[in-house]
């Protein structure tokens, strides 16, 4: 089995964090940039950036917040919302992400999909397998059932990391002791 990855997962509108409140409204937490390096210093096996109201919007502001990032952050970093051409994409890889996720413009036009993969390589392009587990965990143990009997390959966690109640390393510390691997924090 491969290592389970913990990503670190971060909501932006405009220039902030933010976090959804049971799907009604939005709690701002603070600088995107800060929370990427706390969670990488903890051992983040990745950051994922999410541009909240791009599609809505029909625009993509998240790329200055990536490009600090990249300065300071040395993990894989997955950029997501309001890509829809390969421009998109070519300004989010130069922004210093790693790899893209397309998902309300694949939906619209699919053939944006080959397109992306044909020019800058398919690794780079996410839209679905492995399976990445998002929304709803409150405690590592929810994590690590996400792995061990949902069959997620990842947990892309919020909330725990967010408001402090858990570390990075807490979490992969659950994966692990439910015989999990999990990537060296180190």
């Amino acid at each position: 089995m491969p290592a389970a990855r913990v990503i670190a997962r971060l909501d932006v509108k405009g220039p902030n964090l933010v976090k959804g409140i049971h799907l009604e409204g939005l709690r701002v937490m603070g600088d995107p940039q800060q929370f990427a390096q706390r969670y990488y210093a903890e051992g983040a096996d990745e950051i994922l950036y999410v541009d909240t109201v791009a599609s809505l919007y029909g625009r993509n502001n998240i790329l200055e917040v990536v490009r600090r990032t990249a300065a300071a952050v040395f993990v894989p970093m997955t950029v997501a919302g309001g890509l829809r051409r390969l421009e998109d994409v070519r300004d989010a890889l130069r922004s210093g992400a790693d790899k893209v996720a397309i998902n309300t413009a694949a939906v619209a036009r699919p053939a944006l999909i080959r397109e992306v993969s044909l020019a800058f390589g398919s690794q780079c392009t996410v839209l679905s397998v492995p399976v990445i587990a998002g929304g709803g965990a409150g405690t590592p143990e929810h994590a690590c059932r996400a792995i061990t009997e949902a069959g997620a390959d990842a947990v892309a966690i919020a909330s725990m990391l967010h408001y402090g109640k858990y570390t990075v390393g807490e979490i992969k510390a659950r994966l692990a002791q439910a015989d999990v691997p999990v990537r060296s924090s180190a």
